[in-house]
């Protein structure tokens, strides 16, 4: 990264709500029982990833999947800059 694409990204304007927390929520797509391991995988890692970043987070809701997995969890993140590494999750 050269000095002018740092300036540059330095003079961007920052989102006002980039310092908020959020709700992540994670729910298996059709698929069965392959769609729930999925997203409880998918759960596992977005806890070690709030871990990682110094941020707490209280399971609000979930629903277990008949063969392992979840079909549904519900998350409550809160922490620094949340929102401005989480805001572009989407899929």
């Amino acid at each position: 990264e050269t000095l002018a694409e740092r300036i540059k990204i330095l003079l961007l304007p920052k989102d006002p709500n980039d310092d908020r927390n959020v709700m992540l929520e994670i729910r298996a797509g059709t698929g069965g029982s392959e769609a729930n391991i999925f997203a409880g995988d998918l759960y596992e890692v977005y806890r070690k990833y709030i871990s990682a970043e110094g941020w707490q987070s209280s399971l609000i809701d979930y629903s277990r999947g008949d063969d392992g997995g979840y079909k549904q969890v519900t998350l409550d993140v809160k922490g620094d800059m949340v929102y401005s590494k989480l805001k572009w999750e989407a899929g």
